[in-house]
């Protein structure tokens, strides 16, 4: 894939910044995206002369959101000039270009990526500047501090700008990502282009895997329980809530550490180096010394007294922790709530399956009855092929309904947490009686659930957390008592003021000089004066919270009853569903009946017989339906009011 190299320089023509793309993508568009990377990088300049290939509105509009003090002047060839014409400007640009193309590693291209292009770009070009700073004979120089410092400087910003490979060239193009030979795509790699793969990641194989599979009996049949047990194992969610559960306490455990001591030991060993330049009237002299040496220091810091912070911060921890504990049973409510709606779908599903083949089995019994009052001269034609007409219906039904029997399967296993493609036993809860006078007054129903929602406890918990919060603000307007303890031995002649930090707890600033033993303790109260009101503003903030937290606790409870209230109609107008529907059931059923003797004595039409097998079929889904609607709305029931701790009975 070929580059092009878009170069910003001064005027002596030393590169200040510089970008790498495709040679297919044009001026204007790799120029906006140079001119992007700059913002406030060079708030001096004023005056930017481009070539003809940068005009256009795009860069303008780059520039101007980029370097808004500066202005743009195309330098363009004049229409008139039949010869080569010096450009003004031009040539310094072009000047530089040369002189990159002198190293070898830029003569050709050689590299398979855009940001080493640029990465050796750059060191070019700061091999020129280099050579040019520290070149005697022009006015500018430098010694070789400075020199070292800008190779610095500049070898971070090429690194910073480099990163812009990682990202899609073009946006009307595919991002084409480099893989291992497993495919797995590597990060801040850049893949050669390929148009004919389109927008679709590469296979990584070693996503392929499916969902583990459990230790299933095949010749078990599960029943409610068991596919609760089975999905509090198997169910990725409940896993999350226990890890969240852990983090939280482990993070109670971290804020409990702050009444201990905290103690820290350091080593280092290292060399100085200094030198001393005097003179008299017409006498100098001067002298350099070299010390070397090795410095140990332990130290303690242990806050004694903070009225009541660290305790106010441990007991919003806590109850964060208690929070997060909720959370967790109510994750495995919400998995056993999902398992038993799923379960009883599929209940009513198979349900429905049965009653769509028993009504194939009605209609070709009608279709013979059909086909023998034809045959021995009694029926008509229109009658027979009725009658047909009824069997492929009833055929179309029960396809309809072994589709939605597998989608129910589907559903349930997913719900357990297991592969959709495995293959159990469920058992059949159709025939399962139900009793409506084990459903408790609403009024009792709701006193109990207000005190055991898992969502109001952790509510309540979350409010205690935020009281403890504004302890905690309130703590921080108040003295703080220390204690401070610190421990040195220095082998050498070392001269150590403090010992480095490296992103840990260090000593205290020690003050080391020749091989000694070193220690000191002070005690000391540490008294807030002035933050610019950021206190006061966190405190303020800690208010709002536990507000919001009450106000919020208030509504989960608002919403809990509407819930129960709602959950307890579905259970009642289920209950009466079903009853009605067992009535409908035997009346349709007798209707049927009936109608099948009148047909075959010539005393009702086909007509009649398929209107009363649809009535019976259709008295029969609502049967199933209210049923499983019925054991639905009482597990629905139990987790509104946060008593569904395990199979609804």
């Amino acid at each position: 894939m070929d580059k092009k190299r878009h170069i910003l320089v001064d005027t002596q023509g030393l590169l200040m910044h510089a970008i790498v793309q495709a040679a297919d993508i044009q001026d204007r568009d790799c120029g906006a995206a140079l001119v992007a990377t700059l913002l406030g990088a060079f708030p001096f300049l004023t005056k930017l002369f481009a070539d003809g290939g940068y005009r256009g509105q795009q860069f303008q509009g780059a520039v101007g959101r980029s370097l808004a003090a500066a202005m743009v002047e195309i330098v363009k060839r004049s229409d008139m000039a039949k010869a080569f014409v010096l450009l003004p400007r031009r040539w310094i640009v072009e000047r530089t270009l040369a002189w990159l193309g002198r190293c070898r590693r830029l003569a050709k291209d050689w590299e398979c990526l855009n940001r080493r292009a640029l990465t050796f770009l750059c060191l070019a070009s700061l091999r020129l500047m280099l050579r040019t700073l520290c070149n005697p004979t022009q006015c500018f120089r430098t010694d070789c501090k400075t020199a070292i410092l800008l190779f610095f400087c500049l070898s971070i910003s090429g690194c910073a700008t480099s990163a812009l490979d990682m990202a899609p060239r073009r946006p009307d193009q595919p991002w084409t990502p480099a893989t291992t030979p497993e495919g797995e795509i590597v990060a801040g790699e850049q893949g050669i282009s390929d148009k004919g793969s389109g927008y679709v990641l590469p296979a990584n194989r070693a996503l392929a895997t499916g969902l583990p599979v459990p230790t299933i009996n095949p010749a078990k049949v599960y029943s409610l329980s068991d596919l609760v047990d089975l999905a509090e194992s198997t169910n990725p969610t409940t896993r999350i809530a226990w890890d969240d559960a852990k983090r939280a306490a482990l993070a109670a455990g971290i804020v409990e550490s702050a009444y201990l001591p905290q103690i820290t030991a350091s080593a280092l060993t290292g060399w100085q180096s200094g030198g001393v330049k005097s003179g008299v009237t017409g006498v100098g002299s001067s002298s350099s010394s070299s010390l070397t040496g090795t410095v140990g220091a332990l130290s303690m810091n242990w806050l004694l007294f903070d009225f009541g912070e660290r305790a106010a911060t441990i007991d919003a921890a806590k109850q964060l922790s208690v929070v997060s504990n909720i959370a967790f049973t109510e994750a495995h409510q919400q998995v056993i709530l999902a398992v038993a709606l799923t379960f009883y779908a599929n209940s009513a599903a198979e349900a429905r399956l049965a009653t769509a083949s028993q009504s194939l089995k009605n209609a070709e019994t009608v279709q013979a009855a059909a086909e023998d009052r034809y045959n021995h001269g009694v029926g008509t034609v229109t009658e027979a092929a009725q009658a047909r007409q009824g069997t492929a219906q009833a055929k179309l039904a029960l396809v309809e309904a072994t589709g939605r029997a597998q989608d129910a399967y589907v559903a349930l296993l997913t719900a357990v947490g297991v592969s959709p493609t495995l293959k159990i036993k469920v058992a059949d809860v159709s025939g399962r009686k139900l009793s409506p006078a084990s459903v408790k007054p609403v009024e009792n129903i709701i006193a109990d659930a207000l005190s055991r929602r898992p969502d109001i406890q952790g509510a309540y918990a979350a409010e205690k957390a935020s009281v403890s919060k504004v302890y905690a603000a309130e703590a921080e307007f108040m003295p703080k008592v220390f204690v401070n303890a610190a421990g040195t031995y220095n082998e050498g002649n070392l001269n150590v003021s403090a010992i480095p930090s490296a992103g840990q707890n260090v000593p205290a600033t020690l003050n080391v000089s020749g091989p000694r033993w070193g220690g000191s303790v002070f005690a000391g109260v540490a008294v807030p004066v002035y933050d610019g009101g950021s206190r006061a503003a966190l405190l303020a903030q800690a208010r709002s919270d536990a507000d919001a937290a009450a106000a919020r606790l208030e509504r989960i409870r608002q919403d809990a009853v509407r819930q129960i209230v709602l959950a307890d109609n579905a259970l009642h107008t289920a209950l009466q569903s079903y009853s009605a529907s067992e009535a409908l059931i035997a009346a349709a059923q007798k209707t049927f009946d009936s109608a099948l003797d009148s047909y075959r004595s010539g005393e009702a039409s086909v007509t009649d017989l398929n209107l009363a097998q649809t009535q019976l079929l259709q008295a029969k889904n609502a049967s199933a339906d209210s049923h499983a609607a019925a054991l639905s709305a009482a597990a629905t029931l139990a987790f509104a009011t946060g008593a569904l701790g395990g199979a609804p009975k």
